[in-house]
């Protein structure tokens, strides 16, 4: 198996992931500071589902990547200390567990549409 054949799959969800990481908090430095909380807290929630709509997309169509939830991690970790700060590295292990969450949500909505086939 070769590196193509794991991330190839996941390169429009590791795309989504980065946008809404890294391009987003990026507003911070153009709001005017009495936004700033504003973009903050937007920011997080749309973290929030892009991380669940992609898992969930993911494994309805390629089925149960165990390692997807660990390359969201590895997604977040830096964008975690670029722009949140050393107070919200809890986050990278609440992305895991959200990862992993929407990929259980994920199986069994693919499991139901499978079975119903």
């Amino acid at each position: 198996m070769y590196f193509s054949d794991i991330f190839r799959p996941m390169k429009w969800h590791i795309i989504a992931c980065l946008i809404a990481f890294y391009a987003l908090p990026m507003l911070t430095f153009v709001v005017p500071q009495e936004g700033l909380l504003t973009v903050m807290l937007i920011s997080e929630v749309v973290n929030r589902l892009v991380i669940s709509v992609t898992a969930i997309a993911l494994t309805i169509k390629e089925g149960f990547k165990w390692y997807y939830p660990f390359v969201v991690m590895f997604l977040y970790a830096p964008a975690c200390f670029l722009y949140y700060g050393e107070s919200m590295i809890g986050n990278i292990f609440v992305y895991l567990l959200l990862a992993y969450t929407a990929q259980i949500i994920g199986f069994i909505v693919r499991k139901i549409i499978e079975r119903n086939r």
